[in-house]
């Protein structure tokens, strides 16, 4: 029979065993301090406080009279993790002025990150994208990323939609408009049919229809600020329809 007192550490040693999970800069990091912390410690010189930066590695990690305020794999050497939790309110971040305050979730990814090694990441659109293998859950490889993150999230995935159902989501999806009846009976048939080739063969249909070119164009032309006519009092045309023609016909 083992020691008590081995047995004892059981629990605690499981619990240790339990690895943190990956903390992502982009997604769980920059919004906390870009929400929190750049105000005063980020790219506006005039408004920097205590001439330190926290939107840049170089910022973050540079000794300023002896005090760093992010010490890759250690917590008890980050002037940050300190400033986050002390009880004093005159030095805690964010100031309690600031009417700004981190949830303790916030606090533990903080914290976390920087146990991991507190990197920093260049914006998304400036790497270049990796590969990733797809889990083994799914034969197809959307659902199979969509699965492993229901599971992680604790959600049990949705049953398979009806034929009926699918159809919808695809026209809906694709070109913003419902199926007619006729042509819900069409899918149904060939559905019935062929499962999976007939799913194929109506995406490329609809992919083909310019009602697609006009429903995905709508997304792009909106951010991009287009208009037909100036708005404001008068409202009058403007003449600019040959660009949102020309990404209509790209999609």
């Amino acid at each position: 029979m083992l020691p008590r007192f081995i047995l004892s550490l059981a629990p605690i040693a499981a619990t240790l065993a339990v690895a943190e999970p990956d903390i992502d800069y982009s997604r769980d990091i920059l919004p906390i301090l870009s929400q929190n912390c750049f105000e005063c410690h980020g790219p506006d010189e005039e408004a920097r406080e205590a001439e330190r930066r926290l939107d840049t590695p170089e910022g973050a990690y540079a000794e300023r009279e002896s005090i760093v305020a992010v010490v890759p794999g250690d917590t008890e050497a980050s002037e940050m993790i300190y400033l986050i939790n002390t009880e004093f309110s005159e030095e805690r971040m964010p100031p309690t002025d600031s009417k700004k305050s981190l949830s303790d979730q916030e606090k533990d990814l903080l914290a976390n990150w920087i146990k991991q090694g507190g990197k920093y990441e260049t914006h998304w659109a400036f790497s270049a994208p990796k590969k990733s293998a797809p889990p083994k859950t799914s034969k197809q490889p959307i659902d199979a990323f969509i699965r492993n993150r229901l599971a992680d999230e604790g959600i049990e995935a949705s049953p398979p939609a009806s034929a009926h159902t699918l159809v919808r989501r695809i026209y809906l999806d694709l070109i913003g408009l419902p199926p007619s009846p006729q042509e819900i009976d069409s899918f149904l048939a060939a559905y019935r049919k062929n499962a999976r080739s007939s799913v194929d063969a109506l995406i490329d249909e609809l992919m083909a229809r310019p009602a697609f070119g006009e429903k995905w164009a709508r997304q792009w032309l909106d951010v991009a600020r287009y208009a037909d006519t100036n708005g404001f009092e008068k409202d009058k045309p403007r003449e600019q329809w040959i660009y949102r023609d020309w990404v209509v016909k790209t999609l």
